[in-house]
């Protein structure tokens, strides 16, 4: 997409997948990933009844040589296969179960040299003969130590559940981290960890359960004394299926920490034909109101405003955007400008038979907003 004048384009895009049944059982959904020289992919498992596929892309013109460093529960992981070349223009995909076996909590760093590629992670898993949820981990924030993910939508859960909804976290430095969690909600926060927080060893990965947390539409807030890396998983547990009538199905969604912005788009991919809700979470993690402007664009390009919202300082605010659609515009996209920079993602449903099939599509933001960078020195 090229800039016209000194207007820099904003190309954006979904894509969305739909298997009622089978071993692939679920609800599928991602932003479409730009490429990149270091890539962080916080999510996916590799232990046994578990599959991770490591898809690379490289649509430049030149080769690019890519390097995979993961981290465990107990530290850094031994990658086998050594440096992979992608050429130009095609796609490598590797099997994480050969590279890192046996890893039921895994964060990935993608970096590639000679040209830039895009990395997703394709998850599913099985319990038995019972499929258990499907989804693509998209690249997250690097570390940092204050980080909001959206879109996190909680149903009622107890704190003995099997396979609850956690946060994902790794702490790729060499020092402790303490990270405090809470969820940002339209009335009020709720915390998830109290005054002392979670210690995140260094080089490790933990999961925190989001077992118990009240049900409703949040923005999970990561503060951290230490850089991390973070993302979320959502689980839905449905009824028996019937290859299996004692296991339930489940579905389960990948969820990536989202840069607040001034700025940015969502795709609406399968809106009203492979999923029947979609829930539009804005979290303001700041300290002053953010006034937020939403804009749909139809089926014919149009674009319609639509809303026009406030989400308080250090809260969120949720939108059923079917609703949106049945107020008159045919949604394949929103576009949201806020006064206040804002997070946002789409959490995606669909009611199957046997239980509620899941993923998120986050927004992505503007190449048109200045934005700043950090920049790390090493002396040496």
């Amino acid at each position: 997409a090229e800039p016209v004048a000194d207007q820099a384009a904003f190309p954006f895009g979904a894509s969305v997948a739909r298997a009622d049944g089978g071993d692939s059982r679920g609800l599928v959904a991602a932003s479409c990933t730009p490429s990149s020289s270091t890539t962080w992919l916080a999510g996916g498992r590799t232990e046994i009844g578990s599959s991770a596929l490591l898809v690379l892309r490289n649509p430049g013109s030149t080769a690019a040589s890519v390097t995979i460093t993961a981290w465990g529960p107990t530290g850094g992981l031994a990658v086998g296969g050594g440096t992979i070349l992608v050429p130009a223009q095609s796609e490598s995909v590797q099997v994480l179960e050969a590279l890192v076996p046996q890893v039921d909590k895994l964060v990935l760093r993608v970096d590639s040299v000679g040209g830039q590629v895009s990395a997703v992670v394709q998850t599913s898993a099985l319990t038995g003969l019972t499929p258990a949820g499907t989804d693509l981990v998209v690249p997250t924030l690097a570390p940092m130590t204050d980080q909001v993910i959206p879109g996190v939508v909680l149903t009622t859960s107890t704190l003995e559940d099997p396979d609850p909804s956690a946060v994902r976290l790794l702490n790729a430095g060499t020092e402790p981290a303490t990270v405090h969690l809470s969820l940002l909600g339209p009335d009020s926060v709720v915390n998830l960890t109290d005054e002392v927080g979670v210690i995140v060893e260094a080089g490790a990965v933990s999961d925190v359960s989001l077992a118990g947390a009240p049900p409703g539409n949040y923005a999970l807030h990561v503060v951290s004394d230490q850089p991390v890396v973070a993302g979320a998983e959502l689980v839905r547990v449905g009824l028996p299926a019937p290859e299996d009538p004692d296991v339930p199905v489940a579905d389960r969604a990948w969820l990536p920490a989202v840069e607040p912005a001034h700025s940015s788009a969502i795709a609406l991919p399968g809106l009203g034909s492979l999923v029947d809700g979609a829930a539009l979470v804005l979290a303001n993690p700041g300290d002053a109101v953010a006034q937020v402007q939403l804009s749909a664009i139809g089926s014919d390009g149009a674009m319609l405003e639509v809303a026009e919202v406030s989400v308080p300082a250090g809260l969120s605010l949720s939108l059923d955007v079917t609703q949106i659609e049945q107020a008159g515009a045919e949604l394949t996209a929103l576009v949201v400008s806020s006064s206040e920079p804002v997070s946002s993602a789409i959490t995606l449903t669909y009611g199957e038979a046997l239980g509620q099939l899941i993923a998120v599509v986050t927004a992505t933001l503007d190449p048109q907003v200045e934005r700043s960078a950090t920049v790390r020195v090493t002396l040496s």
